[in-house]
């Protein structure tokens, strides 16, 4: 997948849209606007934007123009925290997660679940299906 960005604002569009889609500028203004404020015209802007970056698509329902995401939320999750890790930690995982556990306190069952994960991605995991 070729990089992707989204500005904050972009994210908080896509996640109405992943939640609603298709969905109509009209909704989306709605849905957005007690904690955005945003106009509809700002809504139009920012659909266009993403359109042109080839993230959302435009359809036509009941002659009504109507928006939908082309990529998941997972690629786009996986595209942003790849551009993360490369842009702050050199693309390298570790020192990302030895930075985030010094600097956050784990509870005990976030930890138990970091080693489940960790485990479970072994390459000597022997439930692992080749």
């Amino acid at each position: 997948m070729s990089s992707i960005q989204l500005s904050d604002s972009e994210w908080e569009l896509m996640k109405v849209l992943w939640d609603c889609e298709p969905v109509s500028v009209n909704d989306i203004a709605a849905k957005l606007h007690e904690s955005t404020q945003w106009h509809r015209k700002t809504v139009r802007t920012m659909l266009n934007r993403l359109v042109k970056k080839g993230i959302v698509e435009q359809v036509i329902i009941d002659n009504i123009q109507h928006y939908q995401a082309l990529l998941t939320r997972e690629e786009c999750s996986t595209n942003a925290t790849q551009s993360f890790l490369d842009r702050v930690f050199d693309g390298s995982f570790t020192p990302f997660l030895v930075h985030f556990t010094k600097s956050n306190k784990l509870s005990d069952e976030e930890r138990k679940a970091l080693e489940k994960l960790l485990e479970d991605s072994s390459p000597n995991n022997k439930d692992t299906k080749e």
